[in-house]
């Protein structure tokens, strides 16, 4: 109950800033390699990741958080042979994110995916339900992740 209120109160906690201060900064490192290596599919493939993620976060049976108006217009709104596509499209896609190691693309959007659900899990059960902060979350997350990872590969 403290956590939905605390998440409620508008106001941005320490531990919130900073965690968005070092997503946001990695997530700018890493596509500002990106860009400069002109790795253009890596930068729409990490963009697109993100999305997919939120995709999943949306998934049929996830309810939404109690007083969360994105989360009333999107939790559960997906059925799972969305999922499964938006998965597999992502992860097939991603092969072209390194020519040189092609596994590397759908590792890098496999754990993405994955560890987005289980954040997303682990944040529906904290908070009794999905809410746009926890989407902004998971689709940033993987966003940063899957642009570091390509990063690493130039």
């Amino acid at each position: 109950e403290r956590a939905r209120e605390v998440m409620h109160s508008g106001g941005a906690g320490p531990f919130g800033v900073v965690a968005l201060i070092v997503v946001l900064g990695v997530q700018a490192l890493a596509l500002g390699e990106l860009a400069e290596a002109r790795a253009w599919i890596a930068i729409v493939t990490a963009v697109a990741v993100g999305r997919v993620a939120v995709v999943l976060a949306c998934r049929h049976g996830v309810p939404p958080a109690a007083g969360s108006s994105f989360g009333t217009l999107v939790a559960g709104s997906v059925r799972p042979v969305v999922l499964v596509g938006w998965a597999v499209a992502a992860t097939a896609a991603s092969a072209l994110v390194s020519p040189a190691l092609p596994w590397l693309g759908p590792a890098a959007v496999l754990a993405a995916l994955a560890l987005s659900v289980l954040f997303v899990r682990h944040c529906v059960a904290r908070f009794g339900g999905l809410n746009g902060d926890v989407l902004g979350a998971a689709l940033e997350g993987s966003v940063a992740l899957v642009a570091v990872v390509a990063a690493c590969a130039l």
